[in-house]
């Protein structure tokens, strides 16, 4: 090889790291001998920077705990994190189409063109209750789609609306016999 390539951190006076890629060159003779080195150094920090940036926000979906779908402009899913995969499996079934809405590809295309999000879709699955919120993302021609299983926070809720009727029947009966009480004396 008659180059080298390579990138590395340098301290500046100022105290500041920065990104250097390093590139040299040797000048060879016919015979092979070394006749010189040339090379170049080129401040890459905001390059380096900017790669940093993508990295940790392509990580964000894939280790995000909720499901997290893309689908593209016509519809079509074109990615899943491993918990959508695992929401699947968890819900016995094979496939991912089979725990979105009926319509997902449709709604996906709907979000794109009126630029629109749509929230709390929601399908039962085998006795769960999923809901999808699908966002458009104009800029890539994308629609993103978080999932998450709020069975139980519904079962709470019902739980909670009938605690309170049956309060409001105990408050109404202990008022009606304090009344009566009144009435009788």
């Amino acid at each position: 090889m008659d180059y080298c390539r390579y990138e590395t951190r340098f301290l500046t006076k100022d105290g500041k790291l920065r990104w250097i890629e390093v590139y040299s060159q040797l000048t060879l003779n016919s015979d092979g001998t070394v006749l010189g080195i040339s090379g170049s150094l080129t401040d890459v920090t905001e390059r380096k920077q900017a790669e940093t940036a993508i990295q940790k926000l392509a990580a964000f979906p894939q280790v995000n705990p909720n499901p997290v779908l893309e689908f593209a402009a016509d519809g079509t899913l074109t990615y899943a994190n491993d918990a959508a995969r695992a929401m699947a499996k968890s819900l016995g079934k094979d496939d991912l189409p089979s725990i979105l809405p009926a319509n997902a590809g449709t709604l996906a295309c709907n979000c794109l063109a009126t630029g629109q999000k749509r929230l709390r879709e929601e399908i039962t699955v085998n006795g769960r209750t999923i809901t999808w919120s699908f966002f458009p993302v104009a800029t890539s021609q994308v629609v993103h789609a978080y999932g998450a299983d709020v069975t139980d926070m519904l079962n709470l809720e019902a739980q909670f609306r009938h605690a309170q009727k049956l309060e409001s029947v105990g408050q109404l009966a202990a008022a009606s016999r304090t009344t009566l009480t009144i009435f009788s004396r």
